[in-house]
């Protein structure tokens, strides 16, 4: 079938023109939460970057169509804390229905390296915070955060270390 869903780890630089087409056209939302926590207006950089750090990495293809790159960033200073991200173009709403079937068990492949995962969502990314909850995470009340202030939710995972 032409138009299969398939997720694809990356563990090379094989697949940088696909993660790179997702990147070039994030979807706006995806945009605009990069642009609030950062303060770049390409936010290009800043998504190659965490694609780059990431321990482990994934993308998703639509047929040949690269819809979606997600992974984890080791945390720097506690081993055993992970930072997932998925980032994605406007077409992640037209696989809705795979996202459910198959997201927990790649949070559940993040979840035997790092027993605690965390990020940030801005609470202007709807679909993204009800696909965190969907997928399990608990999802903080939102506080300003980001060189713009506006409000992001903590969202996380897991036993969180002594700090």
């Amino acid at each position: 079938m032409i138009n299969k869903t398939r997720v694809i780890e990356v563990l090379d630089d094989s697949h940088e023109k696909e993660v790179e087409a997702v990147v070039n056209n994030l979807k706006p939302e995806d945009r605009l939460e990069i642009m609030a926590s950062s303060g770049v207006s390409f936010p290009q950089f800043i998504a190659m970057s965490g694609w780059k750090l990431s321990a482990r990495k994934w993308l998703i293809l639509k047929g040949e169509e690269p819809i979606a790159v997600f992974g984890v960033v080791a945390h720097d200073k506690y081993p055993e804390t992970g930072v997932p991200w998925l980032l994605s173009t406007k077409r992640i709403k037209t696989i809705k229905s795979f996202l459910v079937r198959n997201s927990k068990k790649y949070i559940d492949e993040m979840r035997k390296t790092y027993s605690y995962l965390f990020n940030y969502v801005d609470e202007r990314n709807i679909f993204s915070v009800k696909w965190l909850q969907w997928c399990g995470f608990k999802i903080w009340s939102p506080t300003p955060k980001g060189v713009l202030g506006l409000k992001f939710h903590l969202f996380d995972m897991g036993v969180r270390p002594n700090v």
